[in-house]
């Protein structure tokens, strides 16, 4: 039996076929060798042809099946079956560079009081539209006002001790069913909790996802709609 590797690598993924091979290529594209990390995709019940398009790359593949229950639920059932002492979350629509994830565990081991590091988006995005250029350096620009002992523990990339990670309680699962805030309340808790979490403004990924007006208006309202349900718990 092989000993478990130091690190787990989690992408949720739900109807990404369309960016989720890109993602997952860049992750075995690491510098870190194979055999240093597992892959684990957990599809959240796709439509499309996503967990088989997963399978072709991953060591583990978890199918969801029913009802979509979010990146937050995702994301914990498949660090619930990692073996890794570090946790890596990964977006299906994140590109990361080869050196990504490690010089984000190289951050870890060399500030042994941190908990989590986080990655932000890039100045440029995959898609070359407009509005997704437009997007992409709105959070671009929004994510490296709050680099520094702060961060969000989900989008794009981050990584987390998993001994931290499980002492927190994992993401939560009941609120947040899409990706925006869940990362954000993540490290309030771990903040509250005396842990440490570092958004890094060097580490940067490319956004994949193409966004068109119709998409960016439904994020940008459903933002606003956690942030409004989520206060006073993320305002603190």
């Amino acid at each position: 039996m092989s000993s478990p590797r130091p690190l787990s690598v989690i992408v949720p993924v739900r109807d990404d076929n369309a960016t989720l091979t890109r993602a997952l290529t860049a992750i075995l594209a690491s510098e870190l060798p194979r055999d240093d990390y597992e892959l684990i995709v957990v599809d959240d019940a796709s439509s499309d042809a996503s967990p088989e398009l997963a399978s072709r790359y991953a060591d583990t593949v978890v199918r969801l099946t029913g009802r979509s229950s979010g990146p937050a639920y995702a994301r914990n059932r498949g660090a619930e079956l990692a073996e890794g002492e570090v946790l890596a979350f990964v977006d299906a629509d994140a590109m990361i560079r080869p050196d990504t994830l490690p010089r984000m565990l190289t951050i870890l081991s060399d500030h042994p009081g941190l908990d989590a590091v986080s990655t932000t988006h890039g100045l440029s995005a995959a898609g070359h539209n407009l509005v997704s250029q437009y997007w992409n350096l709105l959070l671009h620009f929004g994510e490296q006002r709050h680099t520094g002992t702060t961060g969000d523990v989900a989008s794009p990339c981050a990584v987390i001790g998993r001994n931290a990670f499980l002492s927190a309680g994992m993401y939560d699962e009941w609120r947040f069913a899409t990706a925006q805030l869940e990362g954000i309340e993540l490290g309030k808790r771990l903040e509250a909790s005396g842990r440490d979490v570092h958004s890094s403004r060097e580490l940067e990924i490319v956004g994949l996802r193409k966004w068109n007006l119709r998409s960016l208006c439904r994020e940008v309202w459903d933002r606003s709609a956690l942030v409004t349900r989520s206060r006073p718990s993320l305002a603190k």
